[in-house]
């Protein structure tokens, strides 16, 4: 069986192939496999750079960014990540290695949080991924 991520902004999946670009996933072996088709041509991906893929073709923005001081002449925050949105390890991982905590997730938006993050990590972060920072007061 194959799925596709839906072009709704919620991070669903929906019965068959996508009409035009983006994120599949089906099961090969009892494992869930993914592959995201850009123009015509199909690419092997894991979960989560599917998704950000898939964000970022569609010009959808999944980084904010609320800088709470400064320490140093750097700005330092909060960085929220959109739910049903997963980092890869990496990206994910630079984020924690800021505090040395783990992310913690909002009660009411369901958002993954990363605290005492640096201005600059952040946008380097979002830009290993495609994406930007938006910055909220």
């Amino acid at each position: 069986m194959v799925e596709h991520l839906s072009r709704d902004d919620e991070v669903t999946f929906c019965s068959g192939l996508p009409s035009g670009d983006g994120l599949c996933r089906t099961t090969v072996h009892g494992r869930l496999s993914y592959r995201y088709r850009s123009n015509g041509g199909w690419y092997h991906t894991d979960h989560a750079t599917g998704i950000l893929l898939d964000r970022a073709d569609r010009h959808i923005n999944v980084f904010r960014f609320r800088s709470e001081r400064v320490a140093d002449g750097e700005e330092i925050g909060t960085v929220f990540v959109d739910p049903g949105v997963p980092l890869p390890p990496l990206q994910a991982r630079a984020l924690v290695l800021c505090s040395g905590l783990p992310a913690q997730f909002g009660d009411a938006m369901h958002t993954t949080i990363y605290r005492n993050v640096p201005r600059d990590i952040a946008l380097l972060v979002a830009r290993s991924v495609r994406q930007q920072v938006t910055v909220i007061a």
